[in-house]
């Protein structure tokens, strides 16, 4: 009996942990341009989450960010549904501001189609560099990369562009762009158990006490 409360009680709450630690999307809600620009009026930086070039649309808060994925959702990269900085940068840096503390742990990028960068980077005002990345070139159609770092938890995030428009190949422009970004909620990664999941644990570990009290009962009586 010990053993199968043990048990049901641990399931239960791997149960319960696997569900909280299913990230939904965190949509931004401003992002700024810090340095680099804007080559013109079809390319604002707004573009960059506002779905406007996606296949699939999400909603914020509620889509699950790796069930989403898992559609093979893509961008078209045509005119006004992203973002390229002046003709003259080959770096850029972007600001997002989430409106309040959030706490993030991976990221979906749509690289522009027509630019090329060789790494980016995300920051914190209170972390300084998160991590570092190198986005895939999508010459034809924009399809998504997942970059993951460990769980932060800040309301602004800054991208780092660098190295922009070095290939030489006909595609590629001689500046920095991002079709789409998209962010995924960390607050149940390797963090606390969320209130269900403890209470479901105590649960499993008072069935065990109450067992355990029962078995002293009756071998104190024999």
């Amino acid at each position: 009996m010990k053993t199968n409360l043990f048990a049901a009680g641990a399931l239960a709450a791997l149960s319960l942990t696997s569900s909280a630690a299913a990230a939904v999307i965190v949509a931004p809600v401003s992002v700024s341009v810090a340095s680099g620009g804007t080559v013109g009026s079809f390319w604002t930086v707004d573009r960059t989450i506002d779905q406007s070039g996606l296949s699939v649309g999400y909603t914020a808060g509620v889509t699950d960010f790796d069930a989403y994925l898992a559609q093979g959702v893509t961008h078209s990269g045509a005119l006004n549904t992203e973002w390229q900085s002046n003709q003259s940068s080959r770096s850029a840096s972007l600001v997002f501001d989430f409106g309040r503390e959030v706490t993030l742990y991976k990221l979906a990028l749509w690289d522009e189609n027509n630019t090329v960068q060789r790494t980016m980077s995300i920051s914190t005002p209170s972390r300084g560099l998160v991590g570092s990345f190198s986005p895939a070139e999508n010459p034809v159609i924009q399809r998504s990369e997942v970059f993951a770092f460990a769980p932060i938890t800040t309301r602004y995030l800054t991208l780092d562009i660098n190295g922009c428009g070095n290939d030489q190949e006909d595609h590629s422009a001689s500046w920095c762009g991002v079709g789409e970004i998209i962010f995924a909620d960390g607050s149940s990664v390797g963090g606390v158990p969320e209130p269900a999941t403890w209470a479901m644990m105590i649960m499993g570990f008072g069935g065990i006490g109450a067992t355990l009290r029962r078995r002293r009962q009756t071998l104190a009586t024999a």
